[in-house]
């Protein structure tokens, strides 16, 4: 009985384990998708006063 409820609690660590991860892993992304965005706007910007003048 012990034993079930150990591996319960097993399964249930390494599920919260990976979900963490995953987590994690997509924070990065959109760090990196807001930093490349944020980068094109500047190009834009750039562009658009070198056209300007």
């Amino acid at each position: 009985m012990w034993l079930i409820i150990l591996l319960v609690i097993v399964i249930a660590a390494v599920i919260v384990c990976f979900s963490l991860a995953a987590a994690a892993k997509n924070a990065e992304m959109i760090s990196q998708l807001w930093l490349e965005k944020q980068r094109i706007k500047q190009e834009i910007l750039c562009t658009n006063k070198t056209k300007e003048e």
